[in-house]
This record gives C-alpha cells, sequence and structure tokens, in this order.
C-alpha cells in the first residue's frame, strides 16, 4: 500500500515535472531570445533616405556591369555567395533603419577584394572565394560588407563630404572610395589608383563588429573573419595587399573580435559546410579571372582614344596646356584660380573638387589637372598629418612611389608641407604601357586638425610644362576662415 502510493505519487510528480519541462521549452524561444540580445553599433546619420540609398545602389550596379565582368546569377560562384549572404541577411537588424533589400554579386576578378554599395549590393572577388579556406571566412568578409552597408559609412562619409546629388554625382564619390581599387576605377582619381572617399580604421572596426554580430547569429565562428584577414597580411604579396588597402586594419583586430565574442553568451560554432565549400572552392581554383590592372585602360571618356588592345592613347599636348586666361572658384572652403580652358568636373562649390582640361579626364580617372579635397588629419602638426595622409593615399595605391621627403611649402601665408609622388598614368604611351604619371601633392592645415590638400596631377613627360599652371594655382589659394 505504501510502496503503491509511493510510486503513484513520484508517477504524478514525474508528470508534474513533464508539464513544467514542456512549459518551459515552449516558452524558451522567448527566453532564449531575451538572454540573448544582439546589441548591434548604431548605424551613422546621412543626408541621404533610406529610398534614395537603394536608388545609389541600384544606379551602382548599373555602373558596375558596365565597368566588371560580374558573374550570372546562375553560375555555381554567385549562387553560393548569394546562399551566403541570403543566411546573415535575416539577422540585420531592421531598426533603427529599415533593412535595405541585399544583394550578392561575384567579380571575376583574381584580386582578393570585396566591396558593397549603399542601399544593399554585395560584391566578392573570384580571388576571394579562392583564398578562403572554410564557408566561416566567406561568410566573414561578405558580413564585413554588410555592415558598411548597414551602418551606412559610404552615405555618411559623402554627406561630411558635401555631394548634395543623389544619383552619379554622389555614386561617382562613393565608389572612388574605400572601394576604388574592386571598382576599376569608376571615379575621378589620382592616376590608375584612387585616394578619394576611403573607409577610415573606425568605419572598419565597425563594419567588423556588425559583420561578427551576424556570423554569431548564424551560427559561423566569428573568429574566422579575424583569421581570414590575419591569413591575407601573413600571405602578402600579390594576394593580399589590394583587399588590405581598401580596408585598412584597425588595429588589433582579431583581439577585438574576440572581446566582441566574449561578451556574447556561449554557443556552439561552425566553419559551415565544408563538403559544400570545397566544391564550390574547387570551381574557383579551376577559373582563370582577370586581374584589376588589366581592365584599367578598357573604357573611354571626354576625348581619349584608345588603341588597339583597349589601351588610352596620348592626347594632344593643345588639348590639356592652358590657355594663359584664368578663372576664379569661389568654394566654400577656398577660393583658386584655374586655367580658362579647363573645367570643373567633378565636385561644385560646398564639396571636393577634380578641375581639369576635358581631354585629360579618361577611362573615368583624372590623367591631367587637380584635385582639391578635405583632410581630417589624427594630428594638429602638419609633419604628423602630411604622414598620415601619404600613408592613406600609398595603402590605396600599392603602386604609387614618394620622390625624397616632403618640404615645407608657403601658401598665401600658411606653412604647409609638399612632396612629390609618382605611380602609373591612365594614359599608354606608344608601347601600350600606361606612361609614368608625376603627382604633386601639397597639404595646407585649416582648422585645428581639419587639412585640405591639392594634388596637382600630369604625365610625368608632360608634368614641366604643366608646372608653371599648378604653381599659380596654388599662389591663388586661399582658404576661407570661420
Amino acid at each position: 500500500m505504501h510502496a503503491f502510493s509511493y510510486s503513484a505519487a513520484r508517477r504524478t510528480l514525474a508528470t508534474q515535472a513533464v508539464a513544467l519541462i514542456l512549459i518551459a521549452v515552449m516558452a524558451a524561444p522567448q527566453l532564449v531570445s531575451a538572454a540573448t540580445t544582439i546589441r548591434f553599433p548604431t548605424p551613422h546619420s546621412s543626408a541621404y533616405t533610406h529610398e534614395q540609398q537603394i536608388q545609389i545602389g541600384q544606379q551602382g550596379e548599373a555602373e558596375v556591369r558596365k565597368q566588371m565582368q560580374v558573374l550570372p546569377d546562375d553560375d555555381p560562384l554567385a549562387r553560393y555567395v548569394r546562399y551566403l549572404g541570403e543566411k546573415l541577411v535575416p539577422y540585420v537588424p531592421d531598426s533603427p533603419n529599415p533593412r535595405y533589400p541585399y544583394s550578392f554579386h561575384v567579380v571575376n576578378l583574381k584580386e582578393v577584394n570585396a566591396f558593397s554599395l549603399p542601399g544593399g549590393p554585395v560584391y566578392v572577388n573570384v580571388g576571394t572565394i579562392q583564398a578562403a579556406e572554410n564557408e566561416a571566412q566567406l561568410a566573414g568578409v561578405i558580413g564585413h560588407e554588410m555592415g558598411h552597408t548597414y551602418m551606412q559609412h559610404a552615405a555618411a562619409q559623402a554627406t561630411k563630404e558635401g555631394y548634395a546629388q543623389v544619383g552619379l554625382g554622389i555614386l561617382g564619390a562613393i565608389l572612388g572610395g574605400g572601394v576604388a581599387g574592386a571598382l576599376g576605377r569608376t571615379a575621378i582619381a589620382v592616376g590608375a589608383n584612387a585616394y578619394f572617399l576611403k573607409y577610415s580604421r573606425n568605419d572598419e572596426s565597425e563594419a567588423d563588429h556588425v559583420g561578427a554580430l551576424l556570423m554569431y547569429q548564424a551560427g559561423y565562428n566569428p573568429q574566422a573573419l579575424a583569421d581570414f584577414f590575419r591569413k591575407l597580411e601573413q600571405e602578402g604579396g600579390s594576394r593580399g595587399p589590394q583587399f588590405l588597402s581598401d580596408h585598412p586594419d584597425p588595429g588589433n583586430r582579431a583581439q577585438a573580435i574576440a572581446a566582441i565574442i566574449r561578451q556574447l553568451p556561449p554557443r556552439q560554432y561552425t566553419n559551415g559546410d565544408m563538403a559544400q565549400f570545397n566544391e564550390v572552392h574547387d570551381i574557383a581554383m579551376g577559373r582563370r579571372p582577370r586581374s584589376d590592372q588589366d581592365t584599367q585602360g578598357g573604357r573611354r571618356r571626354d576625348g581619349a582614344g584608345q588603341d588597339d588592345q583597349g589601351g588610352v592613347q596620348p592626347v594632344s599636348q593643345r588639348d590639356v596646356i592652358p590657355n594663359g586666361d584664368w578663372r576664379t572658384l569661389n568654394h566654400s572652403a577656398f577660393r583658386v584660380q584655374y586655367p580658362a580652358n579647363w573645367q570643373i568636373v567633378s565636385g561644385n562649390e560646398t564639396s571636393d573638387v577634380t578641375i581639369a582640361p576635358p581631354a585629360g579626364v579618361t577611362q573615368n580617372a583624372i590623367a591631367y589637372g587637380a584635385i582639391i579635397r578635405e583632410f581630417d588629419a589624427e594630428s594638429d602638426a602638419p609633419d604628423a598629418a602630411m604622414h598620415d595622409l601619404e600613408n592613406q593615399i600609398r595603402q590605396s595605391n600599392p603602386n604609387l612611389r614618394i620622390i625624397g621627403h616632403d618640404e615645407p611649402v608657403t601658401v598665401n601665408g600658411v606653412q604647409g608641407r609638399s612632396v612629390d609622388m609618382v605611380t602609373s598614368s591612365p594614359i599608354n604611351g606608344p608601347d601600350g604601357r600606361p606612361l609614368r604619371e608625376r603627382d604633386w601633392l601639397v597639404l595646407i592645415p585649416w582648422q585645428g586638425s581639419r587639412d585640405v590638400y591639392v594634388v596637382f596631377v600630369a604625365p610625368e613627360n608632360d608634368f614641366d610644362r604643366l608646372r608653371p599652371a599648378f604653381e599659380q594655382m596654388l599662389r591663388s589659394f586661399q582658404l576661407r576662415q570661420d
């Protein structure tokens, strides 16, 4: 009797326990959700609405397809990258801003690189798929680029730089920035490799943060993102620099990602489906993608002719030499004179400005002329600011070399710094190879750590003929003070 009662009581308790467990299991999603709430960084503000950024991205997609060989959507590499991207999309917050309509594409380039546009388009080079060691590393690269879009880095930078128009104006500015290496120099640029709107180290840190959180929620090991960047740093050579120049190391990248992981609830990670990854990786390794360097001479703009090899032939000197008359640009930050037979080919009275002869702009890069833009230095000291600028420009253009050392220069009573640089011109010589380009960089302190710099550009064999005009422009240059 006692045994029976004890057994019955035990069964009753067991039943109640099962019921409680079922209740707990039914409530588990809410409990887990509350316990694992992920806090993403807050996106930057910009002057461009959600819809405008989507519009810019759509215009950008059309421009990318003109400039680059984007694989068809049904290509196995494109399908795989889209599959990985779509695994991450549900974890992108839809607040405080609506979620962008992300899309994922593969570019047939061998350089290890990836880039994103405002509004959602994400592009991964075939070379990046070849360089990845597992699915998680490739997903991390995609998540990192989605992080740039989510944080509105390009739109925020364009807002800061004063681009007031939606469309190809801002698009050119954005495409010429952190993704200049990937986009085949689609924007007005210094020579064949642009430094225009470049992601900052803080931008990179934020994109790492967002990418790591997306990976965590999708079940990937976020450390794989840091592993991929470390791999590129260790390999160097021809495979690493472009990605690392377009994505500058914010410092202690692996440690920062590890710190993010430590703040998250423990969970089981995976490096993805290795069988599926290996199959796609084998396909990628069997491809022979083009080099970005091979695509730089294939487009023509504003008067420069193409040779049979797709390169751009030299322009006539009479089309680029100043005619002796001068105009004045009254900018919100400065005033400058420029040759009357040149024109403002990029920018306006409140933004960065590119001034060039019409024939001096070719394959969407500046071959003759001057670029004027603001630079936020990390130091108020002119020497330190100049070195910071030089380093950032060299990161963006691995082919660029600085000649000698920077020297003092006085511009209307303001003590600045100047240096000569050489790189490859977008114009080819008679032998079909790019001409050697000379760039004269002048940095002028303005307000605190806000500086303005001017880059005078011409093929080296024409630079001395243009130097008097460049010097006259610099003598006329006057910064406005608040």
